[in-house]
């Protein structure tokens, strides 16, 4: 059900949730809240209001989609070769340039085919990642030199916090790689998703 009064088309929890009390004094409030509360695909406008958007001061946080320009790309890339590619730290695309400018700071493109890599979204995904993986091989290890060999608690725990630290600097940045040609193969966040004609 849409909402027709006098602030034009709104779904109908807007209602639900109170949130219009007085339609005609809350349209610039209405407007903020769906520019900027729904999900961006819901700004794939097209025609006038993607044109007026472009004019207002809230545009720059927002990139228009106008339909008329985009054409999809539906070309399959090969997951787990991108996978293994980023593992390597090197680029998902080509697989000879590298993907890391330093330790975890990954490249604005690959210097070898200049493959876009600035829309990777890794953010915590390795961090957990590395975790999950050290703590189920440290955890059970940590258990079985304990009960097997008795040893003294000062060298078992200065023993397995120089592994978990070892380990998690060797995993750190493969797990970022292999997030990165992920994100890449299935094309998120704005790798490839769609070419412009």
């Amino acid at each position: 059900m849409l909402f027709k009064r006098s602030c034009g088309w709104l779904p109908s929890h807007f209602l639900q949730k109170n949130f219009i009390k007085d339609a005609t004094s809350r349209r610039k409030d209405i407007w903020y809240h769906f520019l900027f509360t729904l999900p961006p695909r819901w700004l794939q406008l097209e025609g006038l209001a993607a044109r007026w958007l472009e004019g207002t001061a809230m545009y720059h946080d927002y990139k228009i989609v106008l339909k008329d320009d985009v054409q999809p790309n539906t070309e399959e890339r090969d997951v787990r070769g991108a996978m293994l590619r980023g593992w390597r730290r090197t680029c998902p695309n080509c697989g000879r340039g590298p993907l890391m400018k330093s330790y975890l700071a990954v490249r604005d493109s690959c210097p070898v085919c200049d493959e876009d890599l600035s829309h990777h979204r890794a953010d915590d995904g390795p961090a957990y990642l590395t975790i999950l993986i050290v703590g189920h091989l440290m955890a059970p290890g940590l258990i079985w030199a304990f009960t097997e060999f008795r040893p003294d608690p000062m060298i078992l725990a200065s023993t397995f916090t120089v592994g978990c630290v070892a380990l998690s600097l060797y995993l750190l940045p493969r797990l970022k790689g292999a997030i990165v040609g992920l994100q890449w193969a299935k094309r998120l966040h704005g790798f490839g998703a769609c070419n412009r004609g």
